[in-house]
């Protein structure tokens, strides 16, 4: 599916975070945290972590999450940077 519609992003702030993006795809999908981590071949634990952003998705998750999200390598790159920014207390786009 598509990831759904997200809120506005705040002022100062161009990407979603991948923990956004996860979120809405997997209410979207209406299934559970479980399940989401099922189709992505993760453990439960590790996908509420992403979704929460306590942690951001390794590089070798990403074609995964690419496909699961229907987006590009580098959307999924920008979201996972913007994740590390919001983690930082950093903006999460350019100025």
């Amino acid at each position: 599916g598509r990831v759904a519609e997200l809120p506005a992003p705040a002022p100062g702030v161009i990407h979603s975070t991948i923990c956004d993006l996860i979120r809405a795809e997997r209410k979207a999908r209406g299934v559970s945290q479980a399940r989401a981590a099922e189709d992505l071949g993760v453990s439960g634990l590790t996908f509420g972590y992403w979704e929460r952003g306590v942690n951001i998705p390794a590089i070798r998750y990403r074609a995964r999450l690419s496909r699961w999200l229907q987006m590009g390598s580098r959307e999924i790159g920008d979201a996972c940077l913007a994740g590390l920014r919001a983690r930082a207390g950093a903006p999460t786009g350019p100025r």
